[in-house]
């Protein structure tokens, strides 16, 4: 096609090449090009804009073409409105090689391709601006945003994926979702929102990661989640083992500044582990409910529920087994506004040469004991540990227990631990 060129249907208008091996409509270093309300089918790809080109395309239906529907690629630009892209045989939409692409309008919709529903790859961009995009049935991610790529949401935008391999998955690339726009993950047979390899994601507006089969979300090697606004990670982990409702794992970073809901996933809510890094810095987080553990930190790990920026309001409650678990030469930092309560295993549980320090925390009505320390150190300052089933603090072998201005029920000790404060080892 050349430059300026318009080509409008009336909605009805179909482009289809007949499964020849072209592509139905190929737009190759020209610029300024529209396509509006028509259909194109049954191509090698639907529609391809490449090598420097850009275009605009309005109201057109892409389907059952036998490769990707709409493909930008080469340093070319595109703005989709109100694009559905369905049934093909690759991507739905692909954005590549320095491209950039632009959904706008009244919606869009991205379902039943066999490959990615959108994929976003090798220095290339997707600007979400304004529109409710729906990406669903595709057999292989919803969304991907891979090398050093980036997805963009704005201007009160809703991502919905749901029923995917992975919801939505960035590894190299960053994602960004301001604060007045909407991601919802949903029951994907993998994880909802998958973070790898340096990926970066900032979520500040309402993030919903429900009923996946894998991890609610996970950031694994050496990526950077931040939470920042409302969000809920909810009945994750139903068909695989070992999963999370939050996985943070191998030197990878968490950040948690809004109102978090971690709950009702079937294993554990919350997991850090692996040398890497999760920080409630303001705001609330809700642990409640989870089969297994409610946050668990692991393998050389730290874990902070510390009030840099404003107040915090941790809730760690009646969960199926321990409330916090910190394990395996791992840390917690435990502070003012953290209440553990009603788990049916430990309240806090400590162990294998792992530290925790804790000051003005509640930990109350545990069906197994408020806190259990097994070789390990436990400073506890300021707390109230009481009405715990099996009792309130229990420190075993190689236990370094400070306990000072607490508030305790009863206290257990083996005969080699070394205590000190106002209140020791009896």
């Amino acid at each position: 096609m050349t430059d300026k060129l318009t080509l409008v249907g009336d909605g009805d208008s179909v482009i289809d090449a007949q499964g020849a091996s072209d592509n139905v409509v190929t737009i190759e270093g020209a610029n300024t090009v529209a396509l509006q309300s028509l259909k194109l089918r049954n191509g090698s790809n639907g529609i391809v804009i490449r090598r420097v080109a850009s275009a605009r395309l309005t109201d057109v239906i892409v389907e059952d073409n036998a490769a990707d529907g709409i493909r930008i690629d080469e340093n070319s630009t595109a703005e989709l409105i109100n694009p559905i892209v369905q049934n093909n045989g690759d991507e739905g939409i692909e954005v590549t090689r320095t491209s950039s692409a632009s959904l706008l309008g009244d919606f869009a919709s991205v379902t039943g391709n066999s490959g990615r529903g959108i994929q976003v790859s090798l220095v290339a961009s997707l600007l979400v601006l304004g529109v409710p995009l729906e990406v669903a049935e595709n057999e292989s991610d919803g969304i991907g945003v891979f090398g050093s790529s980036q997805l963009i949401a704005f201007q009160e935008s809703t991502v919905v994926s749901t029923d995917n391999d992975n919801g939505l998955s960035v590894s190299s690339s960053s994602l960004f979702f301001d604060e007045t726009s909407t991601l919802r993950v949903t029951e994907n047979s993998g994880s909802g929102l998958a973070l790898s390899d340096n990926a970066a994601a900032d979520l500040r507006g309402t993030a919903m990661s429900t009923r996946n089969g894998s991890h609610g979300i996970i950031a694994i090697n050496s990526s950077n989640l931040r939470l920042q606004g409302i969000v809920l990670i909810e009945g994750n982990s139903l068909t695989v083992s070992g999963t999370s409702g939050l996985h943070v794992s191998r030197s990878s970073n968490a950040s948690l500044r809004g109102t978090v809901r971690i709950q009702e996933n079937r294993l554990i809510g919350f997991r850090v582990l692996q040398t890497s890094f999760a920080i409630v810095e303001e705001g609330s987080l809700n642990v409640e409910e989870n089969g297994l553990d409610g946050i668990q930190v692991l393998r050389n790990s730290q874990l902070e529920l510390l009030a840099f920026f404003g107040p915090i309001d941790v809730a760690v409650r009646n969960n199926q087994r321990h409330g916090v678990f910190v394990t395996q030469k791992s840390s917690g930092r435990l502070g003012e506004g953290t209440t553990i309560d009603g788990n049916d295993g430990d309240g806090l549980r400590v162990g294998s040469d792992s530290a925790v320090f804790v000051t003005d925390v509640a930990i109350t009505n545990n069906d197994g004991v408020g806190t259990d320390i097994d070789d390990s150190s436990a400073q506890f300052f300021d707390s109230i540990i009481t009405g715990n089933r099996n009792g309130d603090v229990v420190a075993d072998f190689g236990t370094r227990l400070t306990l000072d201005g607490n508030t305790i029920g009863s206290i257990l000790c083996e005969r080699n631990v070394l205590s000190r404060g106002d209140l020791v080892c009896p």
